[in-house]
Order: C-alpha cells, then structure tokens, then sequence
C-alpha cells in the first residue's frame, strides 16, 4: 500500500519517491518504478531478489488525498477516470500552457509513462500510446471522488 508522507530516495530512479510501494519483502520503491521494472520481465525485488508477485499490477492500492483539480485519462472499461501522478501532471500542464498560451501549432507533446513513449494532444485531448497505439480520452478537472478510479494503476482507497 503506498503512503505519500515518505521522504527517501527510491533506488530505481534515485529521486525522491513517487507512490510508494511496499513489496512484501518491505522494501520501498516508487510505485511506478517497480511496475516498470515488473513489466519489463523482473520478477525479483532489486533490492533482496524475492520474488514479486503480479498484485503490483492486479490489487494495488493506495491513500487518495483529494486535490482542487487532476489530470485525468479515462479507464478503458470507460466506467471511471485515473489520474496522473504528479511529475506526469506537471509535465501536461506545462504542455497544456504552451498549448494555450502560445501557437496553436504546438497541439502535442511526447511523454515517456512508465517506460512507454505516449504522445498527448491537446487540441483533441487524448493520449496516444505509441508502443501499444491505444488511446484514452483526458481532461483537466475538478476531483469527483465517485469517478476516481486511482493513480497509475494504484486503487484508491479512503
């Protein structure tokens, strides 16, 4: 379960953590970092080798704290929304106000989302993942909590 009060490095990306995961062995990673590290076939803590097990992806969870307004892409079953995290976030924003604010030729940006380059753009407002050419529909909005699925992957719990 991830909690958001914690203040240390992750030793996958070495930034600060981002949703942190706790593996059942109890060592912490950025959640996305570890889901990464899942997808791309290691099935191994990176820090004692116990095995990992496919929850990450399946029955993950986490503390929703409720924001004034998120990012948001549609689920594909279309029954609810999940948001960014932050660092994600800050990067559409700042896209969504060079879109806004300057020429409107400058409709898309290029993000890499958990190992995946996607593209996201503006004037239609999707998401365009380029590995697996899927799209979701996005928008920036007030939190209704009832359409809130999670966080990349991450249930919300309250």
């Amino acid at each position: 379960m991830a909690d958001f009060t914690i203040n240390e490095e992750c030793c996958i990306c070495f930034c600060q953590m981002k949703l942190p995961y706790f593996l059942e062995c109890k060592h912490i990673f950025c959640y996305l970092c570890i889901k990464q590290s899942l997808f791309s076939g290691n099935k191994k803590c990176p820090m004692c080798r116990n095995p990992i097990s496919n929850d990450i992806i399946e029955n993950a969870s986490s503390k929703f704290q409720e924001p004034e307004s998120l990012w948001l892409y549609a689920s594909r079953s279309k029954d609810g929304w999940w948001y960014y995290d932050e660092n994600t976030s800050d990067i559409i924003e700042k896209g969504w106000q060079n879109y806004n604010n300057g020429p409107k030729s400058e409709k898309t940006i290029q993000i890499n989302i958990i190992g995946m380059n996607c593209t996201i753009n503006f004037e239609k407002m999707i998401q365009i993942s380029d590995t697996y050419r899927y799209r979701e529909i996005i928008r920036k909005d007030k939190v209704d909590i009832t359409k809130i699925k999670g966080s990349a992957g991450l249930q919300k719990i309250f």
